[in-house]
């Protein structure tokens, strides 16, 4: 018994250690997991049968009733935090963190619902902007809509431990991906650019029922026998999107 209650400390250690070195790493879930669950069942269970020890070696005579109302005790106090738990970390919501350098594109985020925006003017750590506007969390899926191969790096840093990094660009310069942070995060990177006959289908039941709203990202509208005209606006970078019609 003394050994068990030794090994169950130790296992606490260890699954405090793992626990703070996955926040770290921006994996809240799984850091929180060993902290608050692993971590306090093995630290309870050792100490318990180091006391049952104890109290035989000393011929202390034990009611066995009293450990099930312990455990009975400490369930309910962990019932009772879970709720907490889940709601402290929004596991079951999504809030969408939109960066840009263009001021006007992230009020327009805003008004698109946007639960926080990030001028990157205006900031020295990206990342720990995030980490602020995630409450200390780093983002489970990163989309890079950029285009520019610069911006990678700073997209694999917003990314958690475990997470996601979806590409939905068209790059003109070679990027250089640093593997080992994909490697030591286990991230996942996925690219984006052609879509299916059941994807535009999707996209247009959204359109309809109202649930996606384009019409304010379109800031220019031209005839077809304008098209230089509108491809001028293009490139002068005075459109959010231009729209071409009949």
């Amino acid at each position: 018994m003394p050994l068990v209650g030794c090994w169950l400390l130790g296992g606490f250690v260890v699954q405090v250690i793992v626990g703070l070195l996955d926040l770290k790493g921006g994996n809240a879930t799984g850091g929180n997991t060993f902290l608050f669950f692993s971590a306090f069942f093995m630290l309870v269970s050792g100490l318990e049968m180091l006391l049952k020890y104890n109290a035989i070696q000393a011929g202390t005579p034990l009611d066995g009733r009293i450990d099930g109302y312990v455990w009975s005790a400490l369930t309910i106090v962990v019932w009772l935090w879970t709720p907490a738990f889940w709601s402290k970390f929004s596991l079951l919501s999504i809030i969408v963190v939109l960066l840009d350098i263009v001021e006007d594109r992230l009020a327009l985020g805003r008004q698109l619902g946007a639960d926080h925006t990030i001028n990157l003017t205006q900031v020295m750590d990206v990342t720990d902007s995030i980490r602020q506007a995630l409450r200390g969390l780093l983002a489970d899926i990163v989309f890079e809509m950029t285009g520019q191969a610069s911006v990678v790096t700073t997209a694999l840093n917003a990314v958690k431990k475990g997470g996601k990094l979806v590409a939905v660009s068209i790059y003109h310069a070679e990027s250089s991906i640093p593997m080992i942070d994909v490697v030591r995060k286990q991230l996942t990177i996925n690219g984006s650019i052609c879509y299916t006959y059941d994807e535009f289908a999707h996209c247009i039941h959204l359109l309809q029922s109202g649930k996606v709203k384009v019409a304010p990202l379109v800031s220019h509208r031209f005839a077809l026998a304008e098209t230089e005209q509108a491809l001028e606006v293009i490139n002068a970078k005075k459109a959010m999107k231009v729209l071409l019609h009949t």
